[in-house]
């Protein structure tokens, strides 16, 4: 998180507004062990990203990037974006239909789906089939 926050090493913060909304949404990740660990509802008023046990491969990054990818690289990224960026820069970044992001996704991906397509265009360069990807979680 660290590096993505402080992209250049510096030690300071490249953009002190993203850090200051993930302190004032009371932001946190959860690590479960199992799937079904996970049967919680997260405090009203708190922005929660879970990552799981089988998910976390610390030795990818060190290991040249091989073996199998780790997760945690991705689930931090997101709780930086979903409880920082989409609130301080949301006509950008805001999970929702219309904002840059969402218009870039919909150009990659040759079209606006509101559910996974079956086929998706030969000419999309985007295409993804999680089922709990879309405009508010992508």
């Amino acid at each position: 998180m660290a590096q993505y926050l402080d992209n250049d090493e510096e030690g300071i913060v490249d953009d002190q507004l993203v850090l200051n909304k993930m302190i004032e949404n009371k932001t946190f990740t959860v690590m479960w062990k199992n799937k079904n660990d996970l049967n919680i509802d997260p405090p009203y008023g708190r922005e929660v990203q879970d990552l799981g046990n089988d998910e976390t491969h610390p030795n990818y990054v060190s290991n040249g990037k091989t073996g199998e990818f780790d997760a945690t690289l991705e689930e931090v990224l997101h709780i930086i974006n979903n409880a920082g960026h989409s609130f301080v820069y949301p006509e950008v970044f805001g999970q929702n239909i219309g904002s840059g992001l969402a218009n870039l996704m919909d150009i990659a991906r040759v079209g606006q789906f509101m559910t996974i397509p079956c086929e998706y265009s030969i000419n999309a360069w985007y295409t993804y089939d999680d089922q709990t990807c879309d405009y508010s979680n992508c």
